[in-house]
């Protein structure tokens, strides 16, 4: 297409604009900023502001591309001097699933334009079976981008459905732009990341959890993350503790840790009750899989279920979190003098102080119990 053909149909949208190419050959498809194509050519790329500058950052603009921006009134940035009259660039004050939707064009018809299939094709692989360690590091060379020593899988799902192409490629879009050379990808509604580091971790993948709670918040997603763990063929594991827990956590209502994370290292004892209810059934009879809570927990919710409050949840929150009273409060948002007073409510039920309780991990553990069989199993106690 004619630039200016395709100039005049974004008209009231376009903030700024350089086309000294005659041509935006969007008829042989449309790509994402991210991965950069190793081979230079007359790409058309989309992508938002702030990739664009990473682009420019990185060294990694493309002589004779164009870039499709999507970008506010006042955020566009002029072209680099070494690149002036050797690219196309037309910002627009449109989302880009907009752009997208607006135009009859689709994404770039390359195959596999993100590299996704090699990493496809290992998960397959790995959900069948564990690999072993000398077949699992020949897979590496197959990735877009290099593993190091110790890895982590992080699962990544939007809050509602995805209906549209353009809100799927959009997604994955900004999650290679927040995961810049990590390898990803999709798989249904969920988004696959393999993540990697050089040095061992614990509870914690060496991540800013408060910029990635944030981006999620922004983006209406949630995600998982599992331990961190040294083999590559046993990544299914981690999948599964990262999807499983994320499950757990935003079906039962349990509050993370971080905003819209929900890690292993919090959710591994839910996560346990999981397992332990496959086979309860098989081994008890038949018998109700609520009847392995403590007796006093399931005193507890009958009464949050007779008179519609939630000391349940406020015992669990206040133990989980050693006994504090502000903390339990900021998770709650609640004043610390009302989460006082529920507790009051709660030694008032069960006729001894709560700082009696003999051991907090039976409570908690009970709690579990209880949410899943309610929550996750969509039961009732009878």
């Amino acid at each position: 297409m004619l630039a200016v053909d395709y100039l005049a149909r974004f008209e009231k949208y376009v903030i700024f604009s350089d086309l000294p190419g005659e041509n935006i050959p969007v008829e042989t498809g449309i790509r994402f900023f991210f991965p950069v194509p190793v081979k230079p050519g007359s790409y058309v790329f989309l992508g938002t502001d702030a990739e664009w500058h990473r682009l420019i950052k990185e060294g990694s603009l493309i002589p004779g591309a164009s870039y499709l921006i999507s970008a506010a009134n006042n955020s566009h940035s002029l072209i680099p001097s070494e690149f002036k009259g050797k690219i196309n660039v037309i910002f627009l004050d449109l989302p880009v699933r907009e752009i997208l939707s607006r135009t009859e064009f689709t994404m770039s018809t390359e195959a596999d334009p993100f590299r996704e299939r090699p990493l496809a094709a290992f998960f397959k692989s790995v959900s069948v079976q564990p690999l072993e360690r000398e077949t699992a590091e020949s897979w590496k060379e197959n990735f877009l981008y290099p593993v190091g020593e110790y890895i982590a899988c992080i699962v990544v799902r939007p809050e509602t459905a995805l209906r549209k192409k353009a809100e799927i490629m959009e997604l994955s879009s900004l999650l290679r732009s927040f995961f810049p050379k990590i390898n990803l990808f999709q798989n249904r509604q969920e988004w696959i990341i393999i993540w990697t580091q050089d040095h061992y971790g614990t509870d914690d993948i060496d991540l800013s959890y408060e910029a990635f709670s944030e981006f999620l918040t922004e983006h209406r997603l949630n995600a998982g993350i599992s331990y961190v763990a040294a083999l590559l063929g046993n990544f299914y594991t981690l999948y599964l503790t990262a999807s499983t827990s994320l499950s757990l956590g935003t079906k039962m209502g349990i509050i993370p840790r971080v905003k819209r994370i929900y890690t292993f290292s919090q959710f591994e004892p839910l996560y346990l009750v999981h397992l332990c209810e496959k086979s309860y059934s098989t081994m008890h009879n038949g018998t109700p899989f609520y009847y392995m809570a403590h007796p006093d927990i399931v005193r507890i919710f009958l009464y949050d279920q007779e008179h519609g409050t939630d000391l349940l949840d406020t015992l669990y929150t206040y133990l989980l979190n050693d006994s504090s009273l502000q903390k339990t409060a900021a998770l709650m948002y609640m004043h610390r003098n009302t989460v006082y007073n529920k507790l009051t409510k709660i030694e008032h039920i069960l006729n001894f102080h709560i700082s009696d309780i003999p051991d907090n991990s039976i409570f908690i553990m009970s709690y579990m119990i209880i949410k899943y069989y309610i929550a996750y199993m969509n039961r009732e106690l009878t």
